[in-house]
């Protein structure tokens, strides 16, 4: 996601996260009753955007509200998920792009 370099608070986000993502607008993620979601930054992956005047860009850990965890669509959970099942089996998992 992208956010304002003025409106980045940095320890404050990694604990509260970025505002609420309402998951029943995306179509497939979620019911209205549990639409309300979080957005927890990855502050590793933090970077400002050099040809946007004070915008920076952070990949961002999708939650459920109310402190309910991790949402299971989130894609980078499920592939820490497949990566964590390889690793505990020995096994590797490698990704990449195919010519077509």
């Amino acid at each position: 996601m992208t956010v304002p370099v003025e409106e980045l608070r940095i320890e404050e986000s990694e604990k509260k996260g970025f505002g609420k993502l309402d998951g029943s607008s995306i179509k497939g993620f979620m019911e209205i009753n549990e639409s309300d979601m979080v957005l927890i930054p990855i502050m590793k992956t933090l970077r400002k955007i050099p040809w946007e005047a004070d915008t920076a860009r952070v990949l961002c850990e999708i939650h459920r509200g109310g402190g309910e965890g991790r949402f299971e669509k989130d894609l980078r959970a499920i592939a820490e998920n497949a990566e964590r099942h390889h690793q505990a089996r020995c096994t590797a998992c490698r990704c990449g792009l195919q010519k077509a």
